[in-house]
C-alpha cells in the first residue's frame, strides 16, 4: 500500500511538473526585434515596434504604432491591434526621440527597466534632427531593420568607432550615481550616389535631415504603420550624447 501511494505521488509529480504551462506556438508569436518612442501628435506618448512572426516557414516583419497617456497604455493599444501582448525579450534595439529623451530621460528608462521583461542589455540610441520611428522604419535591406541597426551599432563598437551604451548601464549613469556613458545618436541624410549602408562617419551631424512623411496612423483600428518614404535617406551616426552624474553633453 505504501508503495502504491509512492507511486501515486511520483506520478502526480511528473504530470504538473513536466508540462509546459505557457507553451506558445512560434508562428503565433509577435516578436519584437525593436521599437522607438516619440511625442505623439494626439497623445503624449507615440510608440512605435517591429515585429517578427513566422507564416509558412518564412519569417516577415512589420512596423505597427499606438498613442497613449504612458507607455502603459500604448502597449494596451499594441495589444488591442494584435490580440496579444508582444514578446520583447528579443528586442534588441530601444530608439527614443531626442526632445522627449531630455524631458522624461528617467522615467522612460525606468518603465522599460520594470515592465514586460526587456533585456536589461538593449542598446538604447537617440534620434537626432528626425522622430525615432522615421529611424526604425528606413529599409537597411532584407533583415529587420531594428536587427540590422542592432548589428550595425555592435560592428562599430567592436571597432572602437561608437560607444556601446547598453539600458542598465544607462539608467545607473541618468540616477547619478556617478557613471558616464555616451548614448549614439542617430540621424537620417539624403542618400548619395555610390552610398546605400548606414554613414558612421559623422558627415550627417549638422544635417538633421528626416523623411518626408507624416507620423504614422496611430489609431486603434488595426492599421499598421506605413514605412516612411526612407528610401530617399540613409542613416548616419551623428555623435555621441554624454551623461555623468545625471548631466547631459553632446559630442559631435
Amino acid at each position: 500500500m505504501k508503495q502504491l501511494g509512492t507511486c501515486l505521488i511520483v506520478f502526480l509529480f511528473a504530470f504538473f511538473l513536466c508540462s509546459c504551462w505557457d507553451y506558445t506556438e512560434l508562428n503565433q508569436r509577435h516578436i519584437a526585434t525593436g521599437l522607438s518612442i516619440d511625442h505623439g501628435e494626439n497623445l503624449p506618448y507615440l510608440m512605435t515596434v517591429e515585429l517578427m512572426s513566422f507564416e509558412d516557414g518564412k519569417a516577415t516583419d512589420r512596423l505597427i504604432c499606438a498613442e497613449g497617456d504612458s507607455l502603459d497604455s500604448c502597449v494596451q493599444g499594441l495589444i488591442r491591434q494584435l490580440g496579444r501582448t508582444p514578446y520583447w525579450n528579443h528586442a534588441k534595439l530601444i530608439l527614443l526621440e531626442e526632445s522627449l529623451f531630455e524631458e522624461e530621460g528617467v522615467s522612460l528608462l525606468d518603465w522599460f527597466l520594470r515592465a514586460h521583461d526587456f533585456s536589461l542589455g538593449i542598446l538604447v540610441a537617440e534620434a537626432q534632427g528626425c522622430a525615432a520611428y522615421e529611424i526604425l522604419s528606413c529599409s537597411m535591406g532584407a533583415d529587420p531593420n531594428a536587427l540590422a541597426i542592432n548589428q550595425m551599432l555592435d560592428d562599430q563598437v567592436a571597432f572602437g568607432q561608437i560607444p556601446a551604451c547598453p539600458l542598465y548601464r544607462l539608467y545607473n549613469a541618468m540616477m547619478g550615481d556617478g557613471q558616464s556613458v555616451s548614448v549614439p545618436r542617430l540621424t537620417l541624410i539624403p542618400q548619395r550616389e555610390g552610398i546605400s549602408e548606414p554613414d558612421f562617419s559623422g558627415e550627417g551631424s549638422s544635417s538633421g535631415g528626416s523623411s518626408s512623411s507624416g507620423k504614422p496612423d496611430s489609431s486603434d483600428s488595426g492599421s499598421s504603420a506605413q514605412q516612411s518614404d526612407s528610401e530617399q535617406n540613409v542613416i548616419a551616426y551623428s555623435g555621441t550624447l554624454t551623461i555623468e552624474g545625471g548631466k547631459r553633453s553632446v559630442q559631435p
